[in-house]
């Protein structure tokens, strides 16, 4: 069973894995762009890509917080030692 905080970190990378998806999908819609020569749409999906960015630092942020709250290190060796201590935890498309 997890615990709130064990919940809330589930939930963030979850929400951090399908923003990330989001973004490789507008870098699909550029490259397609680039290709046929759209340089009108350049300016929108840059836009785009950049409050992207920003959810993406900002959700980052709040994974190491709780991460770091949990006595975890806010990075990626505390992500793999949580998940190593939770082993029937599914996260971010591990179906």
């Amino acid at each position: 069973m997890l615990n709130k905080e064990e919940k809330h970190l589930v939930h963030a990378i979850a929400e951090e894995a399908q923003v990330v998806q989001q973004f490789v999908d507008l870098l699909s819609l550029e490259q397609t762009a680039l290709t046929a020569g759209d340089t009108d749409s350049l300016p929108a999906l840059a836009e785009q890509k950049s409050k992207l960015a920003v959810r993406l630092d900002n959700l980052a942020e709040q994974r190491n917080m709780t991460l770091k709250a949990m006595g975890y290190a806010a990075d990626r060796n505390g992500i793999e030692s949580w998940c190593a201590q939770h082993p029937a935890e599914q996260i971010a498309g591990d179906t």
